[in-house]
């Protein structure tokens, strides 16, 4: 196994991928990251009860789930305790899904998260794509080549997209201008996009495709990040 368990300093959980030198969240804090670079600024609130109380999430790098399960943590808090959530999970490494059986965050909601992994694990061949349902709660996980599965996914039809893969010097392919693209047409009008980049690149390109970007003031962390919308 190429991963090592760290506990960041919000006391969360997360791993460092030996293979490619990175952690999967920031050590200062997962959870920190999870809620204040993706579910705080996308407004996960608002944006429901604004779309008539159901949401569709695009979770680019699911990881450990952690941002999908900071947007369930919301709803649940909210008193939205079955959420109508539509979540579209990519994920090209299995045995990162393993380890959310491991780790026990502290998101309300994330024994969903750990039902899921554990429903994935008892396949040894994988069926594109693995469908989970809880009431009105579904994650659709694609376990393969994200470049190659955004092609065929719904355009106009994701009202948040979480960005969240290996930086720009580990995953060059994934930061390029063509991606953007193609997520640009994955939103409604209206939807967001949320990453952890400032990078003065990152900005201009997807600029360049038509998103409106701007900064999310830094949180537990010194440097900011990231909203860019689908106007």
């Amino acid at each position: 196994m190429n991963m090592d368990k760290l506990i960041t300093e919000d006391g969360s959980p997360t791993f460092f991928n030996r293979e490619l030198g990175e952690h999967y969240h920031s050590t200062l804090g997962a959870i920190a990251e999870a809620r204040q670079k993706h579910a705080d600024p996308a407004n996960i609130i608002e944006r429901y009860k604004n779309n008539g109380f159901h949401i569709r999430i695009l979770d680019f790098a699911f990881g450990l789930g952690y941002n999908s399960a900071a947007a369930l943590d919301y709803l649940i808090k909210n008193g939205y305790e079955q959420p109508n959530l539509h979540i579209t999970a990519l994920e090209n490494d299995r045995s990162i899904l393993d380890k959310i059986k491991e780790i026990s965050p502290e998101f309300s909601g994330y024994e969903l998260i750990k039902n899921f992994a554990d429903s994935i694990s008892v396949y040894k061949q994988f069926i594109q794509p693995m469908i989970f349902q809880h009431q009105k709660i579904q994650i659709e996980l694609y376990l393969e080549d994200a470049l190659e599965r955004i092609k065929y996914l719904n355009n106009n039809f994701y009202d948040v997209i979480f960005f969240d893969p290996f930086s720009r010097p580990r995953t060059p392919v994934l930061w390029s201008k063509k991606v953007f693209e193609i997520l640009h047409k994955k939103l409604k009008t209206g939807g967001c996009l949320t990453t952890y980049s400032c990078a003065k690149r990152f900005r201009k390109d997807i600029a360049d495709v038509g998103f409106i970007w701007k900064e999310v003031p830094p949180g537990f962390e010194k440097k900011p990040s990231t909203i860019a919308f689908k106007n």
